[in-house]
């Protein structure tokens, strides 16, 4: 299994969280994954401790640099590219799931191409007000254009097999957007796209959303639907 991690402008002490989530999950799935971090246009030199960190608690592990701040979706893509796995779970750089969404989004990659995160009640209790309602706004969005209800495809995790993985490689978006273009993707190309519920670990606190970045990302999420109608 590879498990791909992006990550631009981490939270303090991301690398020993990640290292201590990661040691959970291997010792659920009882594989060694390998990891693939993208830092997405960041000074080596910022993250050199960090990193070194890394590979001293963690096997097999891959460390790409982009050249400029690209964005989530360009960050995934270029992991992709590097990745042979038949199993691949995509996930932020503080892994703020708990360790049973993670073994669940694995679980059903033995028999779905493309598994997305369902969030909870709980999971909800843990967000700021405008998350929330941004993220109940865009469920709403998604299934008027699916015509069914697939998962959230903004959740932050997520898995992918083979077929998924050359699905996701055709994505343009470079912002984190892009998971919605790959779920258009995957529906036109008759993947088995299922969803898992999802929990947040304790104590996760996420900022609330700065105002210009939801402009900008609606404007991208416009552009993405009418791109799509167009080409159908």
């Amino acid at each position: 299994m590879d498990l791909i991690i992006p990550f631009y402008n981490p939270p303090k002490d991301w690398e020993k969280i990640l290292s201590a989530r990661l040691q959970c999950l291997i010792k659920d799935i009882e594989e060694i994954p390998r990891v693939i971090l993208v830092c997405d246009g960041e000074d080596k030199e910022v993250y050199k401790e960090a990193l070194q960190f890394i590979r001293e608690n963690l096997r097999n592990v891959e460390i790409i640099f982009l050249d400029r701040h690209l964005g989530k979706g360009a960050a995934i893509r270029r992991a992709l590219a590097s990745s042979k796995s038949k199993k691949i779970i995509v996930t932020d750089v503080d892994v703020p799931f708990d360790d049973q969404s993670l073994l669940r989004v694995y679980r059903q990659l033995q028999d779905c191409d493309v598994v997305l995160g369902s969030r909870t009640k709980s999971y909800y209790k843990q967000l700021p007000l405008s998350r929330k309602l941004i993220s109940k706004l865009f469920i709403a969005f998604t299934i008027v254009v699916f015509g069914k209800y697939l998962g959230d495809t903004q959740a932050g995790l997520k898995g992918l097999n083979h077929k998924g993985r050359e699905a996701y490689l055709l994505t343009k978006t470079k912002s984190f957007l892009c998971d919605f273009e790959f779920v258009r993707l995957a529906l036109s190309q008759k993947l088995k796209i299922t969803a898992v519920r999802i929990e947040l670990r304790e104590k996760v606190h996420f900022k609330p959303f700065k105002g210009g970045l939801i402009g900008k990302e609606f404007n991208s999420l416009v552009k993405i639907f009418l791109k799509n109608r167009t080409a159908e």
